[in-house]
């Protein structure tokens, strides 16, 4: 029970800080195409950490509330790694036009993830026990990869390119968060 109760506050403290977070960038920026996409980074975030929260308070052992939370944790996840990459394009000053000419693309292994994490969720609804897919952990595991390899590179670049100090210092602290859920 104490697990729960750990697990609890910290995904409720998640979620108070990135709301805060949010409403934040809400009232004092402008609203940047590059805030637009970390506005869109901390929702998914929050939705993620509040999936964690249904995961310690639904009941244990009912196979449906456990696909429905390992469901929802599949789609935030590949929209996080989507809305890092995208944020860090844009923060590293990117041109828009290059991403918005490719963006079916960038966001396609998201969608692939979502797709096969909803088809899964629904043929598998009325088993018995709670099978998890390897499948579908793969494909999780390599499209967040992908996203935040590509934003890492994407940082590391900007960063070896720049010669203003400030740049720098900005661009190598996204390229080293973008190590940190790898």
């Amino acid at each position: 029970m104490c697990g729960n109760i750990i697990g609890i506050e910290t995904d409720i403290v998640c979620i108070v800080v990135s709301l805060l977070i949010l409403f934040t960038l809400q009232m004092s920026y402008q609203l940047k195409i590059q805030t637009r996409m970390f506005r869109s980074l901390l929702i998914w975030f929050s939705i993620f950490c509040f999936t964690g929260v249904l995961t310690h308070i639904l009941p244990a052992g009912v196979v449906v509330f456990d696909r429905l939370t390992v469901c929802l944790k599949t789609i935030t996840c590949s929209f996080i790694g989507y809305y890092w990459f995208t944020y860090t394009y844009y923060a590293t000053g990117r041109n828009s036009y290059k991403l918005k000419k490719w963006a079916p693309i960038a966001i396609a292994p998201a969608i692939i993830v979502v797709i096969y994490g909803l088809v899964d969720f629904f043929t598998h609804i009325s088993d018995e026990t709670l099978y998890l897919s390897p499948f579908l952990w793969i494909i999780i595991t390599i499209t967040g990869s992908i996203y935040f390899l590509l934003a890492f590179f994407i940082a590391f670049k900007r960063n070896s390119q720049t010669t203003n100090p400030f740049h720098k210092c900005e661009y190598r602290y996204l390229s080293i968060i973008a190590l940190i859920p790898l």
